[in-house]
């Protein structure tokens, strides 16, 4: 399961916990290295998802999972809502990070606070734009696998968005970023 957490303020970090149930990977969670590695995403016609507080919508490959999780951070205990789908060859979430009203979110200690936390190494990060949002976009390298993600800090809110496959850049990242509505309010 991927699990995307982050704090807020000038020493924002992120927290990632990195296991797979998909049937072609294994990875126990104590694990530094798979025994084997992500097939290539396989085509899908996807499922068309909005979250339930309605802050982002997505083509997803599979009905994902709702998660919820409060997040200690520099500024205090934050809400933190996320969306994972997990299936074979496919590891897709959406996260938000709930701050209090001007909030900052240091997206490029983000990137690598989720490194650091996983044991991974930051391959790439590039600033980027996202619906007109300024974004990071990074790749990390998790003992052979791989996790692409987009980091967007708007108002109130900081989205996670990612994949995590065996090849870099995962090959369903630009599909399926493509597909996700921000909505913040």
């Amino acid at each position: 399961m991927l699990v995307l957490l982050a704090g807020g303020g000038g020493t924002a970090a992120v927290l990632l916990t990195h296991s797979r149930s998909a049937p072609t990977a294994t990875r126990p969670p104590t694990s530094a290295a798979p025994s084997t590695s992500l097939a290539p995403a396989p085509a899908a016609t996807g499922v068309d998802y909005a979250d339930p507080d309605k802050y982002w919508s997505a083509r997803v490959d599979g009905t994902p999972t709702n998660h919820t999780a409060p997040q200690a951070t520099p500024v205090g205990q934050v809400p933190y809502l996320y969306a994972e789908f997990v299936g074979p060859g496919i590891d897709q979430v959406v996260g938000v990070l709930v701050f209090s009203p001007g909030t900052g979110f240091d997206a490029q200690k983000g990137l690598q606070g989720i490194a650091d936390s996983s044991g991974g190494t930051v391959v790439s990060s590039s600033a980027a734009t996202f619906q007109g949002y300024p974004s990071l976009q990074g790749v990390i390298n998790l003992a052979g696998d791989y996790l692409k993600v987009q980091l967007v800090h708007t108002g109130n809110l900081a989205y996670i968005m990612g994949t995590a496959g065996a090849v870099n850049p995962p090959s369903d990242f630009d599909r399926f970023i493509a597909t996700v509505h921000l909505t913040p309010h």
